[in-house]
């Protein structure tokens, strides 16, 4: 019997795809009976402890603080959306980058702006925010519009 390259190449690749799966399927059913085992008294203390430092270590890093939603430049009442913000560790919040209709304004100090809308939350610090923002708008630094 004659066999040609192309089909010793597929027949290789079939049962290489049949042994994958196969040693897919056995891998979850490994994965399965880890997540399910009961663990030793010794193994949930390290468990919890994990956990439990991960949270903390997540909520140390997180400051719960109020920051604008919306605002208006005092000195010519332009309103905007505040699309990132400084944040000290205390939750004070110094200056906004502001999308305005036509620009981008980063670095306005919050004694700048009027608040219109203000909300709570809760982040990391050092988050960037500058998420669904018409970047085809110019930027420019506060001191450079004076």
């Amino acid at each position: 019997m004659k066999i040609t390259v192309a089909k010793l190449k597929e027949m290789i690749r079939e049962e290489l795809e049949q042994h994958i799966s196969e040693i897919e399927e056995i891998e979850e059913e490994v994965e399965e009976v880890e997540e399910e085992r009961e663990l030793s008294l010794e193994e949930l203390e390290a468990v919890i402890r994990e956990e439990m430092a991960a949270v903390l270590n997540e909520k140390e890093k997180s400051v719960f603080h109020a920051c604008a939603a919306h605002v208006g430049l005092k000195e010519s009442g332009e309103e905007g959306t505040p699309i990132n913000h400084t944040l000290l560790e205390d939750g004070s919040v110094t200056h906004y980058t502001v999308e305005f209709e036509d620009r981008i304004v980063e670095g306005i100090p919050a004694d700048a702006l009027n608040v219109l809308k203000e909300r709570t939350h809760e982040h990391p610090s050092n988050r960037d925010d500058d998420e669904d923002v018409d970047e085809s708008k110019p930027r420019m630094k506060y001191e450079d519009k004076e």
